[in-house]
């Protein structure tokens, strides 16, 4: 990475104490440790300023190629302390960890991570494995958000939602990094409670599919004085979006994935392909004329299904006046082209 006018003292106050200061541009900060017969003892305290990691060439946040570490890599204990973290140009908040060197340093212990910004906190603990097959870092997360929009606006990706606010919370594994940023090497689980949010049209694929999937839901309601245009002149809005999602090799699934809506409810289950940036997801839409749809909602909560039929059917059957309403779509195709078909449902089944 670059630095400009950059400053590197390192100075013994004493025998065994080394402390290290480091100025330019992009990064500020002071390192502290104790050092005998040329290895650290304890902990390596990190406090900076500013702290700029990763060259931020790249508009989705990742390094040009792949980034020049050794295999040989072996990180100290650290406790470190960042008030201002940038990861690849983008703003990340006040960083603090803990991190201890075990197994003769094979691996990494995170015991405490905490991420905060006005607009959110990340706290949870992992692991770093440095060498073997299984190299790379998992992650357990618990992130509460007071602006869901705010902490992603100021981490660089604007106009995807405004507002929102509530809790995600599960683990995350990303094998063979920092050697290697590939989503294909994603594992994890996530599940997601967040209310009172809009989704941007701009820039938001997940708000332009909504706002598609609703649209050509109540194309059939034209009878009815209801114009759900008016509510999405500035992008989708959600009164909940809850789900579980597990993530595979880069592939998201999700089999009760729902948002409740004033224009619609939407239940989604299915698979998102973050690699080749593909879907492949059944979706089933109820326009918000009544409360039909968080019904829905929240009955598939309880009893997620695979692809939804099975409790859809039975749910229509003791409410006729929500079968007129609601549509079933597969929608498959690229992020920015989802092709969207409404699937026919017999009278006997899902």
């Amino acid at each position: 990475m670059d630095l400009d006018h950059f400053t590197f003292t390192a100075r013994k106050p004493e025998s065994d104490h080394c402390r290290v200061d480091v100025s330019s541009t992009q990064t500020a900060g002071t390192l502290f440790w104790h050092q005998r017969q040329g290895k650290v003892q304890g902990n390596v305290q990190a406090n900076f300023e500013r702290l700029m990691l990763g060259n931020p060439s790249s508009d989705k946040g990742e390094p040009e190629g792949e980034p020049d570490i050794s295999d040989d890599i072996d990180i100290p204990a650290v406790q470190l302390h960042v008030d201002r973290l940038k990861l690849y140009g983008r703003d990340v908040g006040s960083v603090s960890l803990i991190g201890v060197n075990t197994a003769q340093g094979r691996s990494w212990k995170l015991q405490e991570l905490q991420i905060s910004s006005p607009h959110g906190v990340l706290k949870g603990t992992g692991h770093w494995q440095l060498r073997g097959p299984q190299r790379g870092l998992r992650i357990e997360a618990n992130a509460m958000f007071d602006d869901l929009g705010a902490w992603l606006a100021q981490a660089g990706f604007k106009d995807l939602v405004h507002g929102g606010h509530g809790e995600v919370k599960g683990h995350i594994e990303w094998r063979d990094i920092p050697w290697r940023f590939d989503r294909a090497q994603l594992y994890g689980d996530l599940t997601a409670d967040l209310a009172k949010g809009r989704f941007a049209s701009l820039g938001s694929h997940s708000g332009r599919l909504l706002e598609l999937l609703s649209l050509q839901s109540v194309k059939r309601l034209a009878t009815f004085e209801w114009n759900p245009a008016g509510l999405m002149q500035q992008g989708f809005p959600f009164d909940t979006l809850q789900g579980h999602v597990s993530l595979k090799a880069g592939v998201l699934h999700s089999e009760n994935y729902r948002i409740t809506s004033p224009v619609a409810t939407i239940v989604m289950a299915g698979d998102v392909d973050l690699v080749q940036e593909k879907l492949d997801v059944h979706a089933v839409v109820v326009p918000s004329l009544d409360v039909s749809g968080a019904a829905i909602a929240a009955g598939i909560a309880v009893n997620p299904v695979v692809g939804i039929g099975a409790f859809l059917t039975q749910w229509l059957l003791k409410h006729p006046l929500s079968k007129a309403m609601t549509v079933e779509y597969r929608v498959k195709g690229k992020f920015d082209d989802p092709q969207i078909a409404e699937v026919q449902r017999s009278e006997g089944g899902g």
